[in-house]
């Protein structure tokens, strides 16, 4: 049973996303986010400032995805700093999100325009040939050979792994 500031009370059902920050810059961003809203926990509604300051943009997609995937409104976005082997990693900052109707409708109709411009070309394409000449112009496959002859491993990489994080 959770009763917070926000006036919200009960049993909170949520996804939970943990994300850790290593380097300096990051640590120290985080850090202040933690001093701005005095160690506590932060709750908002995902989407509002409050969430775009704390949460970046690729994990706030992902974070959404999760709500719309097990079909729930709220979410847990907990910052951390990594264990080292000499102590323990440790929770900097703490997000409560609650995603509004109104949101999430405007989120996925924006989604699910960008899959229909992106991905259906893909889907009916009937070779990686012709999936290759439907790409975006900004969009490029990235295949480079290593000094050996071989192609990388990451062909497609960048681009599609980080189509999930642009949608």
């Amino acid at each position: 049973m959770t009763s917070l500031d926000s006036g919200v009370t009960g049993l909170i059902v949520a996804s939970m996303e943990v994300k850790t920050r290593v380097a300096a810059e990051q640590v120290d961003e985080a850090q202040q986010i933690d001093a701005k809203y005095q160690h506590k926990l932060i709750t908002c509604e995902i989407g509002d400032d409050v969430w775009n300051e704390c949460v970046e943009k690729e994990h706030s997609t992902q974070v959404i995805l999760q709500l719309w995937v097990m079909k729930l409104q709220n979410a847990f976005y907990i910052m951390g700093l990594p264990g080292i082997s000499t102590s323990f990693g440790k929770i900097v900052y703490i997000v409560m999100g609650h995603l509004t109707l109104a949101y999430a409708n405007s989120f996925f109709d924006q989604y699910l325009e960008c899959i229909e411009q992106f991905l259906l070309p893909l889907y009916k394409s009937a070779t990686i040939d012709k999936a290759l000449q439907v790409l975006p112009e900004h969009i490029e496959p990235g295949v480079e050979t290593s000094s050996n002859g071989f192609s990388l491993t990451n062909v497609f990489k960048t681009s599609f792994q980080t189509l999930y994080n642009c949608l």
